[in-house]
């Protein structure tokens, strides 16, 4: 007797198989996400300030966010990879922070995003390699902002008598007024740089736009000369204000 071989037709799945996997689907896509979260954690402390505190904070990657407050402490909040190690050290000079030394056997530095509140009268020095920094509000002795590749920087209320800010790649926005005899020196070398400065303020500009020729003194283009084609624009008489765009544009808001 021969057998005839036959052939299964194929089964269109149910709706209910169908529905399981649709979701078994959309739980492979969250996983990844999932381990992300659970693989940050979060770092809060508080510490003890004096008068005219000083704020150092050198960080590898991430968005360092600095804000005044009412209160003689520094408070941190700190959120970074579960792996990452994160050591303040205090001293009678102030707070340190310093991400880089703290993980030097790693390889590989994930973000290590800051929000830390000071108080008015702090001193604010932030360094990183790639990230955004914004400070608010200090008006201690200096605040000092320095990016290694990319990021913008954002100072806004500040009153000191020394601000330095540079950024590789990125803008920079400043917003305040300058002391007599202060010091205010911004870099970008490849972004615009913003100066938002009271009508009366008195200043020494050097301010140089060697690739774009753009140089914008809004109201107080009577104050300065233009020399080397538009490249450059100086004169005027009180605290020092070099800035420098070296690809971008500059501009003098009110």
């Amino acid at each position: 007797m021969r057998f005839r071989r036959t052939t299964t037709s194929k089964i269109n799945p149910t709706p209910h198989r169908r529905r399981a996997r649709v979701a078994l689907a959309l739980l492979f896509l969250l996983v990844p996400a999932s381990l992300d979260v659970f693989a940050q954690k979060q770092f809060k402390k508080t510490y003890p300030a004096r008068s005219n505190v000083n704020l150092q904070l050198t960080n590898s990657s991430g968005t360092v966010r600095v804000e005044v407050w009412n209160r003689n402490e520094i408070e941190v909040r700190a959120q970074l990879e579960s792996s990452m190690q994160l050591n303040p050290q205090l001293s009678e000079n102030g707070l340190e922070i310093n991400v880089m030394h703290d993980n030097m056997r790693r390889n590989n530095l994930g973000d290590a995003n800051f929000q830390i509140r000071v108080p008015a009268d702090a001193s604010v020095a932030v360094k990183t390699m790639l990230g955004n920094i914004i400070v608010r509000g200090v008006q201690g002795s200096f605040v000092r902002a320095s990016i290694g590749t990319r990021g913008d920087i954002e100072l806004t209320e500040i009153n000191t008598s020394q601000v330095l800010a540079e950024t590789r790649g990125g803008d920079i926005f400043f917003a305040g007024d300058m002391m007599n005899r202060g010091i205010y020196r911004f870099t970008s070398w490849d972004g615009d740089v913003r100066l938002r400065l009271p009508q009366n303020a008195q200043f020494s500009l050097d301010a140089r736009a060697p690739h774009s020729r753009n140089i914008d003194l809004g109201i107080f283009a009577n104050r300065f000369n233009r020399v080397g084609e538009g490249r450059r624009a100086v004169g005027g008489s009180g605290a020092s204000c070099d800035v420098m765009s070296a690809r971008g544009s500059i501009f003098m808001l009110r």
